[in-house]
């Protein structure tokens, strides 16, 4: 399975290595991409199994950042 979302307040390298981390982490979770976009909304696409939204948004809140919005799910 596939989930994107749009996180903010991510603003440089640290941060993606921040919430790829705290992502990483959790079960179920195969693969994180973040394309950054500086003082906007980062996209962050995660490959898992199973549901991992609840727990995604508790990992991005932990590493001080903001998901925003959901904008795929497959």
């Amino acid at each position: 399975m596939k989930t994107v979302v749009e996180v903010s307040g991510m603003t440089c390298g640290h941060c993606v290595e921040s919430v790829t981390t705290a992502t990483k982490a959790l079960d179920g979770v195969s693969d994180v991409f973040i394309d950054l976009v500086k003082g906007g909304n980062s996209t962050v696409t995660v490959t898992h199994e199973g549901d991992v939204l609840g727990p995604l948004a508790g990992a991005i809140a932990d590493a001080d950042y903001t998901l925003e919005a959901v904008t795929e799910q497959s």
